[in-house]
């Protein structure tokens, strides 16, 4: 993970760092990872939960909480759609904590992510002993809508493979299959 850009938002608001982000104020970044309750998936015989870790943690005027990831990529339109699972799984694990990590729930009221697209790298004036260089970033953010049960399809799918004798043949029709390749 890259903790400059996580460590650095932590107690600013966003609209005053990324043209365009909303005001919120980052309350906090992800430093372990945390577990969701055992997810209600049907047609499997083992409990299974979600976990992760976010990069921040922010609220709005009204302490309503929001989940921001940070990316370092090139900006394009596909990008809520290609995180749109992880920010909900994140979500899921704020409203519902495992039982025995003893963390209240928080509702998410939205997500969003921070995209970070370095422009170039510049040397600095530098020294023979201490070489200083510079990285233009463009930075975005981007809103990401929340799909609750899509991270329990995805998650079904995946205890139904790892439940299964044998496993499935590659396919042509499987989205997971053509998102690896």
């Amino acid at each position: 993970p890259i903790s400059w850009q996580e460590k650095h938002f932590v107690g600013r608001t966003l609209s005053d760092e990324v043209p365009g982000a909303p005001d919120w104020r980052v309350e906090s970044k992800g430093s372990k990872s945390f577990r969701s309750a055992p997810l209600p998936l049907t047609g499997v015989s083992r409990s299974y939960v979600l976990k992760g870790r976010y990069d921040l943690l922010a609220v709005d005027r009204d302490g309503r909480t929001y989940i921001v990831d940070c990316k370092t990529s090139k900006p394009s339109d596909d990008k809520a759609d290609q995180y749109r699972l992880q920010l909900s799984a994140y979500a899921r694990m704020f409203e519902q904590p495992h039982p025995d990590d003893e963390r209240a729930p928080i509702k998410i009221e939205g997500l969003g992510l921070l995209i970070h697209h370095p422009q170039g790298f510049d040397r600095l004036e530098s020294t023979q002993s201490n070489a200083q260089h510079h990285f233009p970033i463009h930075s975005s953010f981007v809103a990401v809508d929340r799909d609750d049960q899509a991270v329990l399809d995805r998650a079904r799918d995946i205890a139904t493979v790892l439940e299964a004798r044998d496993l499935p043949p590659l396919s042509e029709e499987c989205s997971e299959c053509q998102r690896r390749s």
